[in-house]
């Protein structure tokens, strides 16, 4: 895998978490929990295609394509079995390593994501990001990853998170678009059997927290969590909450990591 990704050694052997983020950031979103859960896990966190400086996708990008991207990455790292934690398009991807790679993954949060995803809205947003750049995103975005007051309340972090939105290559973030654009995991959801967390942002205005209890619904035995007064980056606006939920979620159905198969 050619992409970009963190990863901290120090802990041969304890259980192996996977962060894999939303489309417009790269992997530095999940610096609030990267440091909060290291002392106890080996935690990797992914850049997607066409972002965080790495290469565009030279063919037509996947949700399914990615997936398998990241197992070639553990793979390559000598991890076997491993919990993974996606928020919006890293929830996409998380819902195909579930089923895809079921006996592989021991643990599952899927966070501020939906089943599926409006094909003609995110094919009509790629060609307006590949005609005209990324100026206009930020500015609807700016209205919409965040819940109202965020960015007074925490300024810095609000113009970090735009700030990695802007700087961005568009036809990185357009490749994005046309995989989510062809992405559609509800006739999948029901063959995850790894433990699951479904959590949302209560004012998340990307994917409402409606659409989260559509998946909780659908996947057996999973669990359903909303974070009071939290957007669409939650893990971001509310890394306290976001951190006990996983932490908890984490603590009560990881076991130590099996050694690599290969």
């Amino acid at each position: 895998m050619r992409y970009p990704y963190y990863t901290d050694n120090s802990l041969v052997g304890a259980p192996v978490v996977v962060f894999i983020g939303s489309l417009g950031t790269t992997l530095s979103m999940w610096d609030p929990q990267l440091w909060a859960f290291a002392p106890a896990y080996r935690t990797i966190a992914v850049d997607l295609p066409g972002h965080g400086g790495t290469p565009v996708p030279e063919q037509e990008c996947t949700v399914s394509g990615f997936a398998a991207a990241v197992v070639r990455l553990l793979d390559a790292l000598g991890v076997d079995e491993f919990a993974v934690v996606g928020l919006s398009f890293g929830g996409a991807v998380t819902q195909v390593l579930a089923t895809t790679y079921a006996d592989r993954v021991t643990s599952v949060v899927i966070a501020c994501a939906a089943p599926r995803y409006d094909s003609d809205f995110w094919q009509a947003r790629s060609r307006v990001v590949r005609t005209h750049g990324l100026s206009e995103i930020v500015r609807l975005t700016a209205a919409r990853r965040f819940a109202p007051g965020f960015a007074e309340r925490e300024p810095d972090t609000y113009a970090t998170s735009l700030l990695m939105l802007s700087t961005m290559s568009p036809d990185g973030y357009a490749a994005c678009c046309d995989a989510l654009a062809t992405h559609d995991a509800e006739s999948l959801l029901l063959n995850i059997t790894a433990p699951t967390l479904i959590l949302a942002g209560e004012q998340d205005q990307v994917t409402p927290p409606s659409l989260a209890r559509e998946m909780a619904l659908a996947i057996p035995g999973s669990t359903f969590r909303s974070i009071a007064e939290c957007g669409h980056l939650a893990n971001v606006e509310k890394p306290g909450p976001f951190n006990m939920l996983v932490g908890e979620h984490l603590t009560n159905h990881l076991r130590p990591q099996r050694l690599s198969r290969t």
